[in-house]
């Protein structure tokens, strides 16, 4: 029962004075690659995975609140939200990159008294790695949920908080995994996911304070963009992408749910554009044909961005997608070297990128595109192929990032070139204190963070080139810097292993 029931149902006093606690406060430690004391040129992802989680605890009975470390201020952030919202379980949802992050405030929650979850990529992943964390005497994590949280949240938080979590609580709960009495990590089967993605109730939007990210998107993007997830999972199996927390099959929502939730978040939050997410925009034809059908009927004329994959685009696609207000098309492309995308099993051709973002450009749908460097065994010649295949496409928006491993995932097994002189990536040496590196910054060395500023200016110059630049200062500034970025490219590809061979 929550303390709201309890309430309801004439509890004693004491349940009275604590009316207050909210039951489950869910914390989004920080949005991957986004700083907001200093952001570069990326803008910060929302925390759409937990919105779901919080509605379906709403759902249940249970009251939530959001903690976003996006734009609160460090860990005292954190412990303000603590101290004002008592919550009674705090949930993180943890990716590799969020993990140093994520235990500090943890151990912070579990001083306070809290019962503490972990979900996400990296704890579905290495939960033995959560559950062994300890902050002095005590342990630093209570249970780790495998997989989709919203699928067992309700009877995890009635476990918590009814039975007060003990071992024997857990024992026959599929998607857990937890601490026996003798400290032993036991991690139970994963069966549950959520079959039919219309079961869940619209994310908990309202529990998020949307004007950091509109002011954020607005002065990084050029306008503010909030997603809307048509889909989970893809039909692939690339060696960097998770598959601990959403599991390898390929649902999607009804074109119908989707089109009512665009209608939805417009009226209500006033986006500039909307992003409709399915990786795999186009595999399933009438699906498009349908969701295509219901946005003018929704009288939805925002425009749309969608995501698909070079290898599922054609004329027919690009024509419906355009039919429903889609002005751009982003395709994750990894690389521009074939060995690259051989290596990470990406299943695309450096041709077929090409065909696409060409046919894209002809029929007046953007592009954007994104890169990563830093893949296992990624050589110099490769991260030329790379800007050459930007110089050569212009897509009108890149984005490029550091490649580091998903949870679990083949690429965080390969040997690694350049950055980091390691054989491979150690699960073990990752915890939350200050002293330890997560994977992210071990893998932001001064030659790949040196790599993506150079594959932008070289981007930059060639869209210059072709479409003329805003000024002749302009135009100076973006050649000094691109034969600087050249230049020490060039250096660091020689000291490093990355540029033997």
């Amino acid at each position: 029962m929550t303390v709201a029931s309890e309430v309801a149902a004439g509890a004693p006093g004491a349940l009275l004075e604590r009316w207050h606690m909210v039951d489950l406060l869910l914390v989004h430690p920080a949005s991957q690659g986004y700083d907001a004391a200093a952001p570069g040129t990326t803008v910060p992802t929302f925390p759409l995975g937990l919105l779901y989680l919080a509605a379906v605890a709403r759902r249940d009975g249970y009251s939530v609140a959001i903690h976003d470390a996006t734009f609160a201020t460090g860990q005292r952030g954190f412990e303000e939200a603590l101290e004002r919202e008592e919550p009674r379980v705090v949930g993180f949802g943890v990716y590799a990159s969020t993990r140093a992050a994520a235990l500090r405030m943890a151990a912070a929650a579990k001083a306070a008294g809290a019962y503490v979850l972990m979900g996400g990529p990296d704890a579905s992943a290495r939960p033995a790695l959560y559950l062994t964390q300890r902050q002095g005497e005590g342990y630093v994590v209570d249970v780790v949920i495998l997989g989709e949280s919203e699928a067992v949240i309700g009877e995890m938080l009635r476990v918590l908080l009814e039975q007060g979590g003990t071992a024997s609580g857990w024992h026959d709960r599929d998607n857990v995994a937890y601490r026996a009495v003798n400290g032993a990590v036991l991690i139970n089967e994963r069966c549950a996911l959520v079959e039919d993605l219309d079961d869940l109730p619209p994310p908990a939007r309202d529990l998020v304070d949307w004007e950091p990210y509109r002011r954020a998107w607005q002065e990084h993007a050029g306008r503010f963009i909030m997603p809307v997830i048509a889909a989970r999972r893809c039909g692939y199996q690339c060696a960097w992408c998770e598959r601990a927390a959403r599991g390898e099959t390929l649902r999607r929502r009804s074109p119908q749910s989707v089109v009512d939730e665009m209608g939805k978040v417009v009226a209500d939050y006033r986006p500039d554009a909307l992003r409709v997410i399915d990786e795999m925009m186009g595999s399933d034809r009438p699906w498009v044909r349908a969701w295509r059908d219901g946005v003018p009927v929704q009288g939805l004329s925002i425009p749309v961005e969608c995501m698909s994959r070079v290898d599922l685009v054609d004329d027919e696609l690009l024509a419906w997608l355009q039919e429903a207000n889609c002005e751009r098309l982003a395709f994750d492309v990894g690389s521009g070297s074939q060995a690259v995308l051989e290596a990470m099993r990406k299943g695309i051709t450096v041709a077929q990128i090409r065909r696409a973002v060409g046919r894209c450009r002809e029929l007046g749908v953007q592009t954007h595109l994104y890169l990563n460097v830093g893949h296992p065994a990624e050589r110099w010649r490769d991260l030329k192929r790379s800007a050459a295949l930007l110089r050569d496409t212009l897509p009108d928006v890149l984005t490029v990032g550091i490649a580091h491993p998903s949870s679990g995932m083949p690429f965080g097994q390969q040997p690694h070139q350049g950055a980091t002189r390691r054989g491979r990536v150690s699960d073990a040496r990752y915890g939350f204190a200050d002293r330890v590196p997560s994977v992210w910054d071990e893998r932001r060395g001064p030659f790949h963070r040196r790599a993506m500023r150079w594959l932008q200016r070289e981007w930059e110059d060639a869209r210059q080139r072709a479409n003329g630049a805003p000024s002749w200062m302009a135009r100076v500034r973006t050649l000094l810097a691109l034969w600087l970025d050249r230049l020490l490219m060039a250096l660091l590809a020689r000291l490093s292993r990355t540029g033997a061979g």
